[in-house]
């Protein structure tokens, strides 16, 4: 067990004090990634409330051809949030994730791939994108949120759908029972 000894005296002062900051950093890191944890979830969830919780009042996106405030972008440019979309599956996984922590400031570049199953005039497509989520967060009276999001595709694949795989077997179940 480490004992942190804020007295500032000799060379355990100076041991401790590096691990405290080591210590602190990463509780931040680990602050910001359960922020970009909860943005992901409550995309998958179709959950706005929850999605614009992970961002500052004046926050800003710039995705599929959108860049402004996050809250114009859920409301009329996200295909998630839109009228007339049914998002049937979204699934997001966020893979590696750098972050570089400065004081209240912090820059993020985080993998992501994600599933979708759109149903839109009578049409279900399933679609697999991935890219990076490049963020840079901001603390505010203590909380880590998403200031600006810059989402980078590198690449996205959209297929009509046939059965589910899980489907293929519901004929033989039936026969067998």
């Amino acid at each position: 067990m480490h004992r942190i000894d804020r007295s500032g005296h000799g060379k355990e002062s100076t041991v401790n004090s590096e691990l405290e900051a080591r210590l602190l950093r990463l509780l931040d890191e680990d602050d910001i990634r359960q922020v970009l944890y909860r943005r992901a979830r409550g995309t998958d969830h179709g959950d706005i409330d929850l999605v614009l919780s992970c961002y500052h009042d004046g926050a800003t996106e710039d995705h599929e051809g959108f860049n402004g405030p996050i809250r114009e972008y859920l409301s009329g440019a996200s295909p998630v949030f839109k009228d007339g979309i049914e998002i049937e599956v979204n699934v997001h996984l966020l893979g590696n994730t750098e972050i570089m922590v400065d004081g209240d400031q912090a820059e993020t570049t985080t993998t992501f791939v994600c599933t979708l199953t759109v149903a839109e005039h009578g049409t279900r497509r399933d679609y697999l994108n991935s890219g990076r989520y490049v963020d840079t967060f901001e603390r505010r009276d203590g909380d880590w949120k998403i200031r600006h999001r810059r989402c980078e595709y590198e690449w996205s694949r959209g297929d009509y759908c046939t059965d589910r795989w899980w489907s293929r077997n519901d004929d033989a179940t039936a026969t067998s029972s």
